[in-house]
């Protein structure tokens, strides 16, 4: 998670969570480096000024972790599939609201309006796979969600929690699970805290 400051001085929440495919070898580090490259693109972008927050964006994102992905696969001799991991993000500022998913787990979002999960958990050919950002077809299964709205409060997560964090029969957020954490960023960066929901 990154808070910075936009040049009209207003905050821009970054929030990026990858999850490691447990039958690869590499799928630790493709998290990893899948989220050091989303934070990465994002500061290069900041220093640009204006930030689009589209479709745009979640696919330049998506490209540019793809693109070193698959040459840390190269350089250390193996297939990228061996980096395969899911892949979230959250990017939000006065100016509204981007969200995108790529696999299962899941980004739960209250614009001012209560709790919800805008983007629903994907799941593969079979209930227990799903999606990674080194599928050949990444780039069109990519999930994107925007609104003119800035989140209030952000929960990001894999699926080693989903079952306890959403209600699977509608995917929504299982509301009693979130109260038991203070999910308003603007909050816990005044007071110099963050906590992160680690499974």
């Amino acid at each position: 998670m990154q808070v910075a400051w936009l040049n009209d001085q207003q905050p821009l929440l970054s929030v990026f969570v990858a999850d490691g495919a447990g039958s690869v070898s590499q799928g630790g580090e493709g998290a990893m480096l899948a989220v050091n490259e989303a934070m990465a693109y994002m500061s290069q972008k900041m220093q640009g000024g204006e930030l689009g927050l589209n479709d745009v964006l979640a696919t330049d994102i998506v490209l540019t972790i793809r693109q070193r992905l698959f040459a840390e696969a190269e350089a250390k001799e193996l297939a990228v599939r061996d980096f395969a991991c899911t892949f979230l993000g959250l990017i939000s500022s006065a100016n509204g609201t981007l969200i995108m998913q790529i696999g299962d787990g899941g980004v739960v979002v209250d614009l001012g309006h209560g709790l919800q999960l805008p983007l629903t958990p994907m799941v593969g050919e079979y209930t227990n796979m799903t999606h990674f950002i080194t599928d050949e077809d990444a780039v069109s299964r990519l999930e994107t969600f925007t609104s003119t709205e800035r989140a209030h409060k952000v929960a990001a997560f894999t699926d080693g929690i989903q079952r306890l964090a959403l209600n699977m029969l509608d995917n929504s957020p299982h509301v009693p699970f979130f109260t038991r954490f203070s999910m308003d960023w603007r909050q816990q960066r005044r007071n110099n805290s963050i906590y992160y929901l680690n499974c």
